[in-house]
């Protein structure tokens, strides 16, 4: 019945449910109270579950238990500034001679974390010390999850590090999650910030921490030298702590290397990955393959992809778009046709949009305008759709080598799937633009030439959108 009162679009009052309730046979009075309580906590209606705490209060009922308090402090905590009103719960559960639990404590951290009360939460942690409680890693996910990005960090590191007094690898869980939370915001300082909390409270990291700190450094992308370097250097304390990363943390700092161009350290990475009997998969050597290319060593990028496949190493469509890259910024559109027809005929692979994109501006280095026209049908027939990139790339190919007709046949196309608007391409700016390429991908340009490389991610031009006029 409670349930029932609850369903429609507008949500009645505590006192309307619980006349209903009763007018539907339910008995009156605590226990009835605590089922609106729960009915609201469902819905997530704080508001009025705060409204049935004080509705009980005025009609004088009897103490309410544990749950009763905790769905109160949850209510003052979801609708605005709650510290002293929660601190206040917790005084009154001890007045009436119930124990605060675990959850409660942590309604009161979370409150304390939004408001960036250091002593308060400095204060509930001493008291759950005394009374035993440990928060475990639920509510620890908790605490992260409700605590804005913006404020200091002071109080989740202070928590963290309280657990060590109940159990060491529960303080590292802690650590990690505020790690994790970090990381998935990009801030890795903030995440090293925590790494250091960590190492002065003389908490020893464990390798799920160290990953999650590279996670972090990866997560910059191309505008993150600094922080490739302080992955390094996170790689050197993992092998001095006798310590080894999984495939995943050899592979996030092979990336970290390819954003950066850094191939001999990819390389070196490579190495005791190797030494470590982990071994390298696909996504391992397209790191190494995009750092080589990144890096303007186009050689060096085909030498290793004979090597890979010497090791058995099956590419996958992330690896030739890295090689149509390479082929691009040498100029050798003949090696991209070859490497094309590799990967139809040996590998039987389907080319994705972002696949066939890398292989038609390879093309249109070259002028391969036949090549290029041989891929775009065959990529209609596999049943992959043109992206705005396909017709920027065709419509400057067939310009600059004067095929008229297949640009008329383009134009076409571009109106029936409702791109033409998107086509605004001015002819006259392709016609003027030279064949010219920049002499490596390092070089700065006025374009998005410095796009970032990213494993299984488009390796050239597909982010490129108004900018790509400009370029």
């Amino acid at each position: 019945a409670c349930n029932a009162a609850l369903c429609g679009h507008t949500p009645v009052g505590p006192a309307e449910a619980y006349g209903k309730a009763v007018g539907a046979g339910l008995e009156g009075g605590a226990q009835l109270w605590n089922i609106l309580l729960a009915c609201y906590q469902r819905a997530q209606l704080w508001g009025l579950a705060a409204e049935v705490v004080s509705e009980m209060q005025r009609r004088g009922e009897e103490a309410m238990d544990d749950t009763s308090y905790l769905l109160r402090a949850r209510g003052l905590r979801k609708t605005g500034p709650a510290v002293r009103g929660i601190a206040e719960i917790i005084e009154e559960m001890n007045s009436a001679g119930l124990k605060p639990n675990v959850g409660m404590y942590t309604e009161l951290l979370v409150a304390c974390a939004q408001a960036g009360d250091v002593p308060s939460a400095s204060s509930a942690l001493d008291k759950m010390q005394r009374h035993g409680l440990q928060l475990n890693i639920d509510c620890m996910h908790t605490l992260v999850k409700y605590t804005p990005s913006s404020v200091d960090l002071q109080i989740l590191t202070m928590v963290a590090a309280s657990l060590r007094h109940f159990n060491e690898a529960a303080c590292v869980e802690a650590y990690d999650v505020i790690i994790e939370a970090l990381q998935g915001n990009r801030e890795w300082k903030a995440a090293m910030r925590v790494y250091e909390h960590m190492l002065s409270n003389n908490v020893s990291p464990a390798v799920s921490t160290f990953q999650g700190l590279l996670r972090a450094c990866n997560s910059k992308g191309r505008k993150g030298g600094k922080a490739v370097a302080t992955a390094l250097k996170l790689f050197e304390e993992v092998k001095a702590r006798g310590m080894k990363l999984d495939s995943e943390g050899y592979l996030l700092l092979m990336d970290s290397c390819g954003r950066q161009g850094k191939w001999s350290k990819a390389k070196e990475v490579m190495v005791e990955m190797e030494r470590a009997g982990v071994p390298a998969d696909g996504l391992i050597w397209t790191s190494l393959l995009q750092g080589y290319c990144h890096a303007g060593e186009t050689r060096r990028c085909f030498t290793a992809f004979d090597t890979m496949l010497e090791k058995g190493v099956p590419p996958s469509n992330a690896t030739f778009r890295v090689l149509f890259d390479a082929c691009y910024w040498e100029g050798n559109s003949a090696a991209a046709v070859n490497y094309y027809k590799k990967m139809l005929s040996s590998y039987h692979a389907t080319p994705d949009v972002l696949t066939y994109n890398s292989f038609l501006r390879a093309c249109e280095g070259g002028g391969e305008w036949e090549y290029a026209s041989w891929a775009y049908e065959r990529m209609k027939q596999d049943g992959v759709d043109p992206s705005i990139v396909t017709y920027r790339i065709l419509t400057q190919l067939y310009t600059l080598t004067e095929r008229r007709g297949l640009l008329r046949e383009l134009k076409q196309e571009m109106g029936e799937s409702g791109l033409r608007a998107l086509g605004r391409l001015r002819m006259e700016t392709a016609r003027s633009r030279s064949m010219r390429r920049p002499a490596s991908p390092t070089r700065k340009s006025s374009g998005s030439f410095e796009e970032p490389f990213a494993v299984g991610a488009s390796l050239s031009f597909d982010s490129m959108d108004a900018s790509y006029d400009e370029c």
